[in-house]
């Protein structure tokens, strides 16, 4: 990493342990809402298709503008064919 990186990175304190569990644990709720998508994207029972949706609409929150992270889930999701 360049120096003007690490001085940008210390400046920010985007190294801090708190950041890096905020970060995990965000993307384990994406992979939680994924998850949902997928294994119950084609269940015909009403429960199902209501946690589908309440999951896309999560995921879709994600990606929006001022979202937690939402630059780094958009280019999760993309990844991961959301």
């Amino acid at each position: 990493m360049s120096k003007k990186g690490m001085e940008t990175i210390k400046v920010l304190k985007l190294d801090r342990e708190e950041l890096n569990l905020s970060r995990r644990t965000h993307f384990e709720l994406l992979d939680a809402l994924i998850t949902i998508v997928r294994l119950l994207a084609r269940n015909p029972q009403p429960e199902a298709i209501q946690a589908v949706r309440d999951a896309q609409i999560r995921l879709s929150a994600a990606k929006g503008t001022g979202a937690v992270f939402s630059a780094a889930s958009q280019d999760y999701l993309v990844a991961h064919g959301m």
